[in-house]
């Protein structure tokens, strides 16, 4: 992943520096498959399936003592839908709290949905990073 895949904002030039990335995160299984992307309260980005298990993609914010409630994020739709479970779509929704986005599939199939990620700063509405995310549950 090459910097040019992040965007930066940085806020009184030493301050905080909130970024993701575009992702996709796929599960491929015999029967259940099982997908999620999470933005933690703690400012980590963890990517989940069922044959990966849980993995580190990065932090969204450093330094991520400044995670929580000063931010905010809103998952948007672009194509499909996400599996029960999830935090909600298309609002904006408190960091403090950790918030995921998975789908899932059982018996022959895939399930896919494209994601739209946006986190701003929540006082003033600002939109800080951006990044388009992609969760697919194949089941073979």
């Amino acid at each position: 992943m090459s910097l040019a895949q992040f965007s930066f904002i940085s806020f009184g030039g030493s301050g905080p520096k909130v970024r993701i990335s575009d992702l996709s995160v796929t599960d491929n299984d015999f029967a259940n498959a099982y997908a999620e992307y999470k933005l933690e309260n703690d400012g980590d980005i963890i990517s989940t399936t069922n044959f990966a298990g849980a993995v580190d993609e990065g932090d969204w914010i450093i330094p991520k003592s400044a995670a929580g409630a000063a931010y905010e994020v809103r998952a948007t739709v672009n194509l499909g839908s996400v599996s029960g479970g999830s935090s909600a779509t298309g609002a904006w929704l408190a960091l403090s709290t950790t918030r995921a986005w998975n789908c899932a599939q059982v018996g022959t199939g895939t399930q896919t949905v494209v994601l739209t990620i946006e986190i701003r700063l929540a006082a003033s509405g600002t939109v800080l990073s951006t990044a388009t995310v992609t969760i697919t549950a194949d089941v073979l």
